[in-house]
């Protein structure tokens, strides 16, 4: 009984002070760059028309344990762990970015997001996940 009152005790603690265990936004310049064997497609620009597409990859302990595969058109691009960033240069046009847990271990859900790929200035994205695990992705407006 006294181990029972000692874990309820532990766990209301860390739900009253939030200890992480929602995924916590990084800022761009906070988060490390994907290593280039997790890289897979759109690495370099190509041609002057290439626009960058920055995506960043959450902190916390929602999917912490599962990699984030990140699709581009339907095409594996990169592989992002918490706490990594990736820059990728598209083309301008329509296209939809997709994330799904890169280990069948880690569910299977997929999340996408249209987006239209075009002027100067980087598009920013952000994967995050839920308390459950489900990976998500968003555009994002902040660093």
């Amino acid at each position: 009984m006294k181990l029972f009152g000692a874990l309820f005790a532990a766990a209301s603690v860390l739900n009253i002070t939030g200890c992480a265990i929602e995924a916590v936004p990084i800022s761009f310049a906070d988060a490390r760059p994907v290593p280039f064997d997790r890289v897979f497609l759109y690495q370099r620009p190509v041609g002057v028309a290439s626009i960058a597409v920055q995506v960043k990859r959450d902190i916390g302990i929602p999917a912490s344990g599962c990699a984030a595969d990140l699709l581009v058109g339907g095409k594996l691009a990169a592989t992002l762990k918490t706490g990594e960033k990736a820059t990728l240069y598209l083309p301008p046009g329509r296209t939809f970015l997709s994330v799904t847990p890169h280990s069948g271990a880690c569910g299977h859900t997929l999340s996408e997001i249209e987006t239209m790929v075009a002027g100067q200035e980087a598009q920013r994205f952000r994967i995050s996940a839920t308390s459950s695990g489900q990976m998500t992705i968003l555009a994002t407006g902040t660093d």
